[in-house]
């Protein structure tokens, strides 16, 4: 798989870690916000390989990555939701290789814990 677009987000709190997490994927997925020229450069459908760096606290940090398709794209101009994509990450998650873990729905929701309930606004949702 050829990818066309390579994404790197830094998530500091369980808090963002909840409003970038796109549960109602089926595979589930992440949001990243973006400016308005770069988000023109993707459609649905584009294939991206994504890293996501978990800072939780100093002890606890984790560095994922995976291939996904962007399955979300929210424009810019829409009241009180920033603009970005959302990539739905890969069935096929394959095995953990180096320093980088493989992002999974059950390792998200694992970490998010009781906090995937919430009823908070996401950057989505």
């Amino acid at each position: 798989m050829k990818f066309q677009g390579f994404l790197r987000i830094n998530i500091e709190s369980r808090d963002e870690l909840y409003r970038c997490y796109l549960p109602f994927l089926k595979n589930g997925g992440f949001f990243f916000p973006c400016s308005p020229d770069k988000l023109q450069t993707y459609t649905l459908g584009k294939e991206v390989f994504l890293e996501i760096n978990l800072m939780l606290s100093k002890d606890e940090r984790r560095r994922m990555g995976g291939k996904g398709k962007v399955a979300w794209i929210n424009p810019t101009g829409l009241l009180r939701k920033p603009a970005g994509i959302g990539i739905e990450l890969s069935a096929d998650a394959g095995e953990s290789t180096g320093l980088i873990e493989n992002i999974t729905k059950s390792k998200i929701e694992s970490i998010l814990g009781a906090k995937l309930n919430a009823q908070a606004l996401t950057y989505t949702m």
